[in-house]
């Protein structure tokens, strides 16, 4: 069955052995539909049925099954508020939402709303600063929709889990709400699992309509990020900070670049004046008075009492200030809504003077949250606790949790964004965060140089994957193998690997096999040999993987042959690697003849490409035949391209021949040839020009002229033209300034320009700030100045332990073995006590 599913390239899926194995021994639905159809269709057609009927018989019935308990609530049935509308202000008793004033981005969601009731699934993201009503917009528009349709708001246990768990059980009409999108797309784990399953979703017919609404802030850390490529080999590109990359960097969001092509609704963050004006005469009490009080036009986050939250920000006392300094911080750097007290009180500490601090009484922290839950204009307070949603059961913990206002982390992340964060901030950290709030200030702690501190918070969110990778980055790698192992024995699919790939590139080949055994399923030597194989590919060990791919191959698993044969064409060694490829047909690798071919065709070896071409099944056949001769024809030899030809046509590919052979005869009959003459098929000339996407191309533009746009405002661009013209000095000012205002780019900016300079000291000191501020890239650059500087054994220290949050170079610490792991299969050579588990840390 696998391998007649694997040859019908009409199929849409390619179920592996064990996936077919539960399609049929076990009761529950299987979870992809595109599997269940594969395998029906093929069995069908085994059966001597017609296999793309069954197969859509298929489809049909997994469908109804997963509609049985359809995701989501009726839309009739939804309260606003727990879809995370705001709260609006109290005005002469209106209390519920305002009314509604439409703009100019509401007519385009109703547009698409009305598309998607038509039967076409859609996608529509709304991009906007907080407050500008992004979530109060997709709520009015989902209500033009039929009463038949649900609304399904994944959020438990977080969101991008809750989302890829129950994503292919959505059915047609239904709306998938998706309200700060950045916890499900910029997720670093789930952020592209979670949209390539949306793309999937909306792609699969069978499922329409859907309806996926999600809203986003602009800028760095949101929106911007998902928008963003990898750059390389240059550190700025107009007036942004680019990091130097080698080639082929990581693309971390490519599929949700794709997913929102195109798909992006600005919300301005202001009316204009006209319909201000207009908004005076509301009859709605709330909505007149926003409209006359609120400043600059920004009406909703009036509603939203987001000027009185910034005032009680701004005039707080040292006590209740430190508080909302401290969750605005937190947030800042990706700790999620939930903010436990205890933490919260301990980093508060951090934003103290020693004088504020000998001043505060006893009771500081509950006199200060006395003030800051109040309600401010009938919504709540700056900081508030986070209430248990109506209707479910009283948690058993006892620990009180708080949430900061949304519109205040928005208004003050810019001018927290330059300011290195206490060093108390990340002792609180790990003291009291764990699960995702430890991961995501970890996360936050390795982009500042602060790799002790990372390490601490990753131990407390139980990601030993993390921990392993920042040593290994910082060249410790026997420290490192204990963690992959950890994190092995705690099911991390990938540690294994890693841990194989790193031993192999430090050219430890010997040790690679034996963490074959920290994956599931090992006990066969055959697979153990594979595995290693494939390591030693990956990290070019070309001949040490050809010899184990052999051995592998001796002991019965031949599936290497083929990966042996393309390691070896990958070292340029295509000669030796067709004797491979003649292993695995052996073998009866029925890919080996496709692969070998355009191996073959690719490097010009036309007479052996015809050889494989002979073995293909005869559609790939075909279509190699015509490549050739198309290749033949580009390099000028005609005559051989039109034998060729003559071949593809006998393989099957006729339709195609008459007009490309006629087009040379016209060529041949201007050489003085004997003119050919075909009937024209009809078909399109290979020589044409492709259609090229002219949708998708449009939407690149877009982005582009909208970066060109935000760059040129910001301070650093004038910084730019400064440096250019030779005003170096002047230039850093404007660095200065920009960092003032909130961009983390500037710092770094200033440090490569004096590097460009030589002038390695003054760099150096702009690390450090552009580190303390976030600038992993900085961070490295610091390395290179202490390297310039003459001081190398700075420079071993700061790569291998990091800075302190104080910014300097940390003093050696060590890591222990991690708690409750086996011993690794390679032992640590450091020396390091592995069984006092009381304190990991030194």
């Amino acid at each position: 069955m696998t391998k007649a599913i694997a040859a019908d390239d009409a199929l849409a899926a390619c179920p592996a052995r064990d996936t077919i194995h539960r399609i049929i021994g076990e009761p529950g639905l299987p979870a992809k539909q595109a599997d269940v159809t594969a395998l029906v269709t093929i069995l069908a057609r085994m059966a001597g049925g017609d296999g793309a009927q069954a197969g859509k018989a298929a489809a049909a019935l997994w469908t109804q099954a997963r509609l049985v308990e359809p995701l989501g609530r009726p839309i009739r049935d939804i309260d606003p508020f727990d879809l995370e509308v705001h709260h609006a202000i109290t005005v002469r008793g209106s209390t519920g939402l305002p009314a509604y004033a439409e703009r100019a981005h509401d007519r385009e969601l109703r547009r698409i709303v009305t598309e998607s009731a038509a039967g076409h699934s859609q996608f529509v993201m709304l991009v906007g600063t907080s407050s500008s009503g992004k979530t109060r917009a997709c709520f009015e528009a989902i209500q033009h929709l039929p009463d038949d349709w649900r609304l399904w708001h994944p959020i438990e246990p977080d969101r991008p889990r809750a989302t890829l768990t129950a994503l292919d059980s959505v059915g047609p009409k239904t709306v998938i709400w998706l309200n700060e999108a950045h916890h499900y797309l910029l997720h670093p784990q789930h952020g592209e699992a979670v949209a390539a399953g949306l793309r999937t979703l909306l792609a699969d017919e069978t499922r329409a309509p859907v309806l996926v609404m999600g809203t986003i802030w602009p800028g760095p850390g949101y929106f911007d990020d998902l928008l963003a490529t990898p750059q390389s080999g240059s550190v700025t590109q107009g007036s942004e900070l680019q990091p130097h990359t080698p080639p082929g960097r990581p693309d971390p969001h490519s599929q949700a670049r794709i997913l929102l092509a195109g798909h992006d609704l600005r919300v301005p963050s202001a009316f204009t004046p006209a319909q201000v004006a207009s908004l005076e005469q509301s009859p709605d009490p709330r909505l007149a008075t926003a409209a006359r009080s609120a400043q600059d036009g920004m009406v909703t986050q009036y509603l939203a009492a987001g000027f009185d939250l910034v005032r009680i920000y701004r005039e707080a006392a040292p006590g209740p200030r430190a508080l909302l300094d401290a969750a605005i911080e937190a947030r800042r750097l990706g700790h999620p809504l939930s903010l436990p007290l205890p933490f919260l009180a301990t980093a508060a500490e951090a934003y103290l003077t020693d004088t504020e601090w000998d001043l505060l009484p006893e009771n500081w922290v509950h006199e200060s949250l006395a003030q800051l839950t109040r309600s401010v204009k009938g919504v709540q307070g700056p900081l508030h606790p986070q209430k248990r949603p109506r209707g479910v059961t009283q948690s058993h913990s006892i620990v009180p949790i708080y949430r900061v206002a949304d519109f205040l982390v928005d208004h003050c992340r810019a001018e927290r964004r330059a300011k290195p964060v206490p060093p108390l901030f990340w002792q609180a950290a790990a003291q009291h965060c764990d699960g995702e709030a430890a991961h995501n200030l970890a996360v936050a702690a390795a982009a500042r140089g602060l790799i002790q501190v990372a390490c601490q918070l990753w131990a407390a969110a139980g990601r030993h994957s993390e921990i392993a990778d920042i040593l290994v980055k910082a060249g410790r790698m026997e420290e490192a193998l204990p963690w992959f192992a950890r994190a092995a024995q705690a099911g991390d699919p990938k540690a294994a690997h890693t841990a194989a790939l790193e031993l192999a590139r430090a050219g430890r080949l010997d040790d690679v096999p034996l963490w074959a055994d920290h994956r599931p399923g090992t006990s066969d030597d055959r697979y153990v040999k594979t595995w290693t194989a494939t390591i030693l590919s990956e990290s070019g060990h070309t001949d040490a993987a050809v010899t184990w791919f052999a051995r592998a191959a001796d002991a019965g698993d031949t599936t290497g042959l083929l990966s042996a044969a393309e390691a070896l064409v990958s070292d340029g060694r295509v000669d030796e690697a067709l004797v491979w490829f003649e292993r695995a047909f052996a073998a009866g690798d029925d890919e080996a003849p496709a692969v070998a071919a355009e191996i073959c065709l690719g490097t010009g070896r036309f007479d052996q490409a015809l050889n494989w071409i002979e073995r293909c099944q005869q559609r790939e056949r075909a279509s190699y035949l015509w490549q050739t001769a198309d290749e033949l024809r580009q390099e000028g030899r005609e005559q051989d391209a039109i034998a060729w030809y003559a071949r593809a046509a006998e393989a099957g590919n006729s339709t195609a021949v008459p007009q490309t052979v006629r087009t040379m005869g016209r060529t041949l009959s201007d050489s003085q040839h004997d003119p050919i003459t075909y009937e024209p098929s009809g078909r399109q000339s290979c020589q044409g020009t492709p259609p090229s996407n002219q949708g998708q191309l449009g939407s690149v533009s877009a982005w582009a002229v909208r970066a060109e746009t935000r760059a040129a405002a910001r301070p650093l661009a004038a910084a730019r033209r400064l440096a250019d013209e030779g005003d170096i000095d002047a230039a850093l000012q404007l660095a200065e300034e920009a960092a003032m205002a909130g961009d983390p780019t500037a710092l770094a900016w200033g440090a490569q320009q004096l590097a460009d300079r030589g002038e390695w000291d003054r760099s150096l000191s702009w690390c450090r700030n552009a580190v303390a501020a976030g600038s992993e890239w900085a961070a490295h650059l610091a390395v290179v100045c202490l390297d310039e500087l003459g001081r190398a054994r700075e420079a071993e220290q700061l790569e291998r332990y990091g800075w302190t949050p104080t910014t300097d170079i940390a003093a050696p610490w060590h890591l222990k073995s991690p708690p409750r792991a086996t011993d690794p299969p390679v032992q640590p050579q450091s020396g390091h006590n592995a069984g006092d588990q009381t304190s990991w840390v030194q």
